[in-house]
């Protein structure tokens, strides 16, 4: 299974949602996108990089982060994916494609297996 993430930052809804989208990207070339990520998400007062993620002990590594911020080396790639998002109509965050086509309603574990069972059925035949 092939999990893949696209950023909708929405300034209205978090004034800092490209900063953190941008932020997850940076971690990610670091192999911890989804640590930055998950970090988005908790509730924290006030809001801080070191608050999100802690970097490990290498001083290489913090450097790398921050000078990927400061530069926005990840800008245009979270841009990209809100002009994706835009083309296919998602106005809020999370939504859920399988295999291409949107999951649409609950999305209980019972739903999502009848959809990729649907679509496994309709390669078979």
């Amino acid at each position: 299974m092939l999990w893949v993430h696209r950023h909708l930052p929405l300034p209205r809804s978090h004034p800092l949602a490209q900063q953190a989208a941008e932020a997850a990207e940076a971690a990610g070339a670091q192999g911890k996108f989804w640590e930055m990520h998950t970090g988005c998400w908790k509730p924290k007062a006030p809001w801080s990089m070191s608050n999100w993620w802690n970097m490990p002990a290498n001083s290489a590594k913090v450097d790398q982060f921050t000078d990927d911020l400061d530069r926005r080396r990840f800008k245009d790639e979270v841009n990209e994916d809100f002009k994706q998002a835009v083309r296919h109509k998602i106005k809020l965050p999370p939504a859920l494609f399988i295999n291409g086509l949107p999951l649409n309603g609950p999305r209980t574990e019972a739903v999502i297996q009848t959809q990729i069972n649907t679509l496994l059925a309709c390669v078979s035949e």
